[in-house]
């Protein structure tokens, strides 16, 4: 009997610890999370002035903090960004989130409509979507990879001249680091489903593919401009894969090429038609103020294409393209120029 009494003491003050220790710890975590929320606003503070001081203003207006315990999440609405080069870009709504103890992958959302205007371009647009999300894994000195997911997403972009309206069932989009290269990045793009009311001559709604990599391109993700990555804007891309397919149309290219600082490609590709008939109707519809172009692509691809049948039966050209400084040519036959991708 003494045994037992003197037992139970010890059992209960057993209890009485690990009670007490327990409370000591949530005491500490909520402590340690409101502490961390004041220095997180802090730090988005003093993000803002930084960008205010390279000329950029930004704004998260209504801010607020939630996600006790074990998340951070940071919400305003709306978020408005201004440049001093004249763009601009708003978003009625942006969340993002970070868990207590992985603050290196950040979880973005996106409300729509989102706008974007450009001055120097003299061109403004507004996108819509009905989900958009974006992800964001960093190291302790730069982004390491990012990805963005926007479905049934539209835009429409009126500019100097002209105006453009797509749609599509899916876009994404993602940015890593290549494994084992050390120093490149690698992209992939893909648009399922796109139409356009300005592009009635497609068969189909359009699917699009692109896998591509920029040696030494790493250095975009730390935030530097393109301008330090490559010496006078000549940046080069080696492109895994482009495919795009339209009903019977559908177009496969590889090869490298380069961007120089006008915004012009040159390199080489190895590109895969289907349905040389279709393709060079398609061409010509795109450029009704050169009614030959039609029989140039097919006289180009007879004369310098290799026409082989792939594994599923489908009868494919391969044609070697020719990019100079954007003039396109296969052969000694030259096809057209095509604009500039940098203004």
């Amino acid at each position: 009997m003494t045994l037992e009494k003197a037992e139970k003491p010890r059992s209960n003050f057993r209890y009485f610890a690990l009670g007490g220790t327990v409370l000591a710890v949530m005491a500490l975590w909520s402590g340690g999370w409101f502490f961390l929320k004041d220095k997180l606003q802090e730090e988005i503070g003093n993000r803002f002035a930084k960008l205010s001081e390279q000329g950029v203003q930004a704004s998260c207006r209504d801010l607020s903090i939630a996600g006790f315990p074990f998340r951070f999440e940071v919400s305003c609405a709306p978020f408005l960004m201004d440049t001093a080069t004249g763009l601009s870009l708003s978003l009625p709504g942006l969340r993002t989130v970070a868990l207590v103890y992985n603050p290196w992958h950040v979880i973005l959302e996106a409300e729509g409509p989102g706008h974007f205007s450009s001055l120097p371009l003299e061109l403004e647009g507004t996108g819509s979507w009905i989900t958009g999300r974006a992800s964001a894994r960093y190291s302790s000195s730069a982004l390491k990879a990012a990805d963005f997911s926007f479905e049934k997403p539209s835009w429409l972009v009126d500019g100097d001249g002209f105006v453009s309206e797509v749609s599509a069932e899916q876009l994404e989009f993602h940015l890593r680091e290549v494994p084992g290269e050390a120093g490149d990045v690698e992209a992939f793009l893909s648009l399922d489903q796109a139409t356009s009311p300005l592009a009635p001559f497609l068969p189909a709604p359009a699917d699009l593919k692109v896998h591509a990599a920029i040696p030494g391109g790493a250095a975009l993700l730390s935030g530097q401009p393109l301008s330090l990555t490559a010496s006078d804007w000549n940046l080069p891309v080696k492109l895994h894969q482009l495919h795009i397919s339209s009903g019977s149309l559908e177009i496969m290219a590889t090869g490298d090429v380069s961007m120089d600082t006008d915004g012009f490609l040159t390199g080489a590709l190895q590109v895969e038609l289907t349905d040389i008939d279709g393709m060079a109707a398609l061409a010509a519809s795109l450029a009704p103020e050169d009614p030959s172009l039609a029989s140039t692509i097919k006289g180009a691809a007879t004369a310098f294409g290799h026409a082989q049948k792939q594994e599923n039966g489908k009868q494919v050209v391969l044609l070697p393209l020719t990019l100079n400084k954007s003039r396109v040519s296969i052969g000694l036959i030259p096809l057209g120029t095509l604009p500039p991708l940098r203004p």
